[in-house]
């Protein structure tokens, strides 16, 4: 029997670990021979003198100071190199006392014909806003994919999600030789690109496609760049695994590479049974340009991508799942300042998913909740496809031209049994859907420099989104009780249609007035105009599922609605920056009408004028940390589904409905935070504390739901606001590396539930400490405990508190030379305000083996090797909250091999 209580004391008594281990701090300060002054960014390399020891480096800050903390008490030979300097060595003897040198370094002479160059380059060059690993000065022999490579790189952190920052922000954007690596996807390009091919990498602050742009600060980015060795170009190269387990498990991934000058070509696949996820929906954010441009297209862009792939993209916690997909990303230089970039995803999913729950629906006049138990059990087939190309016309000089279409098409059908019981009633309900989709878009940017004081950019933009929606409800008892009329016989079902075409048509110029390097205004027109039409039809369905020709009540179903948006605005701004102080203020002036018409209905006509001040101040403090004042008035505007004026049927016992009076919603948001990034001690914080206050009216929709005595339940969020702080630490040393991120919040609004007007309040807390040690160059240990807690009151009802704890173990030993092992182990634990906590743990184990000069690799991987049955989670929703315990996949084995080209 597993021992929750020695499983989560032994992880504790590891963390302690790190704190035992010797060590010594090496400090000083790197001068100019002659001159005495201080030489930033000088190189200090530091090898122990113990055979087979790992590289380490410091290197000077602005001043010419470096700090170095060694583990152990070895001796150390130290080299330092500047460029334009004579690199100097000396060695430290062994000890544990701390050491305080002045290196003074000569510089190199001129006559270059005389000079012999015997020293490799640097491992880290920091010139800018570019810093340069060179890969050989930190590469081991394990080092098999990107990832692996990064996690030795100071000032670089992947954790285990893999998501990458640099100095505690966070990476947008991999590029490989310059190029876009599947539209600049970090996981890709983490998990797929071979380690041994890389030469360089350059991590760029401010990085900008468009370089007269960039010292305005638009658009500019935090980007990972790969360099190639050379011999590696002009050849295919990459690596081939299949593997297979018990239970006809299988596994097969594909991943090549192509690189020449004018041309390159990547491919990667991914075939398998054992529910490992080939693509994260953040992949595909980052592939459509990220969340801000998402945000900025409005419906056709981020509610619709949520809508069509979300659902594709999450096989954890399945009970069965299989998936095939596939890639392919192309580069090509045909002309001179042309450049074209392609690529194409494929994804198709067999999922089956398993979970119980256990509801609490308020209700009135604080009577306690009433409860019901659901079990449910869903089947999926889902296929989707996602395409870009991109045309660009870089002269290098005053001109940038770029054209992009983007394609995605998709379907899902579903098939789920649900049962559920409450003290009075127990029923069964079957349930069949489908969703198709379609969207494609076309954006034109368009950017000239007319003098040093004048920058014009143009962008224009169309979207089109089509879907349409099955649904089809079978159940033992009669549905949606109260909310709808009688049922024309037993057992009849509802069958619900729907469809959705969207189509938005945007337009927006730039003009940029430079005063100064340090000045400039910006002054904007834009317009953007949006068509959309939405159709339901709900009926009820003979106890065969032959649709009723009589509609469910023609007076308050089925949906003709088409609206019509124009907005038109204009925003100036001025953007400033005097000695450590940076700040920008303006506004942004929309005249917005719309016009709503539902079939057999007149038009309805509406107009706002809107005006969204806002302003921001940055001040730098002692050149690595700045603190941050933001105020904001930022705007939403509903979504289609949230204007139909009449109900629709949405799932088991729910229905919605709209409201044809909506306007934009808007928040004033006031913001607060700290940043402090240092890449010299690798210590970075970022604190932030926010404030939003919502405005009247925020959201005004029906919401029903049919359980038992509860009938139709009308839901009005009004004014209401929002504290939240978020905040990460890190630092990562010579071979001890720890993390703390942490977030809370606490919001409150009113609500009319049942006729009843009360006032609903939520807090929530989240901490995680994450610690790494190195232990040698053979075995590291990583070390996390995570804790979060929710709480909810509404007004004349008790509270509900959920705490949810997971303690986590990782190594990685090499206990032979071509042996690798890296194993996992988790604690997590779920409790209920007044209860005992419920425990499940989890264990997963990988090993490779290398041969043949590491080209080829045997390997094993086990996830869920105690063969855990379920994990526990909570949702609260404003009228209800639900405990789900979702059925985990069974224990995975597979044995495989990898060949390397």
């Amino acid at each position: 029997m597993w021992n929750n209580r020695t499983f989560m004391t032994g992880l504790l008594l590891l963390a302690g670990w790190p704190l035992l281990a010797q060590s010594r701090q090496i400090t000083g300060q790197v001068l100019d021979d002659s001159l005495r002054t201080p030489l930033p960014f000088a190189n200090i390399s530091f090898v122990p003198v113990e055979e087979g020891a790992t590289l380490r480096f410091a290197m000077t800050d602005q001043q010419g100071r470096f700090r170095f903390k060694a583990s152990g008490a070895a001796g150390l030979r130290m080299t330092t190199t500047y460029l334009g300097y004579q690199s100097t060595s000396i060695t430290l003897p062994a000890g544990t006392e701390d050491t305080t040198l002045q290196i003074t370094l000569r510089l190199q002479p001129l006559d270059l014909a005389m000079v012999e160059v015997k020293d490799r380059a640097p491992p880290v060059v920091v010139r800018g806003d570019t810093v340069t690993y060179q890969a050989d000065a930190f590469r081991e022999v394990f080092d098999w994919k990107l990832q692996d490579l990064l996690r030795r790189l100071p000032g670089i952190e992947v954790d285990e999600q893999n998501r990458l920052r640099f100095n505690g922000e966070v990476v947008q954007q991999v590029m490989v030789e310059g190029k876009p690596f599947f539209g600049g996807s970090s996981r890709l390009a983490l998990e797929h690109i071979p380690a041994e091919v890389i030469a360089k990498l350059e991590v760029i602050d401010n990085y900008n496609a468009v370089d007269f742009l960039q010292p305005l600060g638009t658009g500019n980015q935090l980007v990972l760049n790969v360099r190639l060795r050379e011999d590696k170009k002009r050849f295919v190269f990459g690596d081939i695994a299949a593997a297979a387990g018990p239970e006809k498990r299988y596994l097969a991934h594909p991943n090549l590479f192509y690189y020449f000058p004018e041309v390159s070509v990547n491919g990667i696949g991914d075939l398998n049974n054992a529910n490992l996820e080939p693509l994260s929906f953040s992949d595909v954010i980052q592939m459509q340009g990220g969340m801000g441009r998402l945000l900025a297209e409005g419906q056709a862009g981020l509610s619709g991508l949520q809508q069509d792939f979300m659902p594709y993209l999450s096989p954890g916690n399945n009970r069965s799942g299989r998936s095939q997909f596939g890639g392919l990303n192309v580069s090509a230089a045909p002309l001179p300042d042309w450049i074209i970039y392609a690529y194409g995803l494929g994804l198709r999913s067999v999922q089956g998913y398993r979970s119980l729950s256990r509801n609490a629906f308020w209700q009135q006049d604080g009577a306690p909740p009433v409860t019901e138990t659901r079990e449910s059990a869903r089947d999926t087939e889902r296929a989707t496809s996602n395409g870009k190309l991109s045309l660009v016309y870089d002269p290098k000089e005053d001109y940038y031209l770029s054209l992009e279409s983007d394609l995605q098409v998709g379907m899902a059908e579903d098939a789920s049994t649900l049962l559920s019981q409450t003290v009075q009633t127990g029923r069964n309900l079957f349930t069949e859907e489908e969703h198709d989709f379609q969207n494609h878009s076309h954006t034109l940017e368009a950017h000239h420099k007319f003098s040093g004081h004048h920058i014009g950019t143009l962008e224009a933009s169309w979207q089109q989104r089509r879907a349409e929606d099955e649904l089809g409800l079978q159940s033992n008892q009669p549905l949606l009780q109260g909310l709808i009329g009688s049922p024309p016989e037993p057992n009849a079902g509802l069958s619900h249609q729907g469809q959705t075409r969207l189509s938005a048509l945007s337009t927006a110029y730039r003009h940029y007035w430079v005063l100064s390097p340090q000045n400039h205004f910006e002054f904007q027109l834009g317009y953007r105009q949006l068509h959309s039409r939405a159709q339901t039809m709900d009926n009820w369905s003979a106890g065969n599922g032959t649709p009723v020709l009589l509609p469910i009540d023609t007076t308050r179903f089925g949906n003709g609605q088409k609206l019509r948006l124009e907005d038109a605005s204009a925003r100036l701004s001025y953007k400033y920056t005097r000695d450590a102080l940076e700040g920008a203020l303006g506004t942004t002036v929309h005249r917005m009408q719309w016009r709503i018409r539902d079939e057999g209905q007149a038009a309805a006509r509406q107009r706002e004028w809107l005006a969204l001040p806002f302003a921001k101040a940055t001040t730098t403090w002692t050149n690595v940390g700045e603190f941050e004042l933001g105020y904001r008035i930022s705007r939403l505007f509903p979504e289609t589904e949230a204007w139909l004026s009449r109900a629709t049927i949405t799932g088991f016992n729910q229905l919605e409905q709209g409201n044809p009076d909506l306007r934009n919603s808007l928040s004033h948001i006031w913001n607060l935070a700290y940043r402090r990034r240092d890449f010299f001690t690798q210590r970075n914080w970022y604190l932030q504390l926010s404030y939003a206050l919502r405005s009247l009216a925020l959201q005004q929709r029906i919401s029903g739901t049919g359980i038992d005595q509860l009938r139709e339940t009308f839901l009005l969020r009004d004014a209401g606001h929002e504290w939240s702080f978020r905040g990460r630490m890190s630092q990562k040393g010579d071979r001890l590396e720890w993390s703390v991120n942490f977030r809370g919040r606490q919001s409150a609004f009113r609500q009319i539930l049942y006729g009843v007007d009360s006032r609903v309040a939520e807090w929530q807390a989240f901490a995680n400490p994450e610690i790494r040690w190195e232990i040698s160059k053979a075995a590291a240990l990583r070390l996390a405990y995570s804790r979060s807690q929710r709480w909810v009151r509404q007004q004349g009802s008790s509270q509900a508190r959920f705490d949810q704890d997971e303690l986590s173990l990782s190594w990685e030993v090499l206990p032979m030379e071509n042996l690798q092992v890296k194993g996992a182990a988790a604690l997590h634990g779920f409790r209920r305000a007044g209860q005992s906590y419920d425990f499940f743990n989890e264990v997963s184990l990988d090993a490779r083996y290398q041969f043949d000069g590491g080209r080829w690799a045997l390997t094993f991987q086990g996830t869920n090797l105690l063969n855990n049955r379920s994990v526990l989670s909570s949702q609260v929703t404003p009228f209800s909250f639900r405990e789900y315990e979702v059925f985990q996949f069974p224990m995975v084995l597979l044995v495989g091999v990898v060949r390397r080209l």
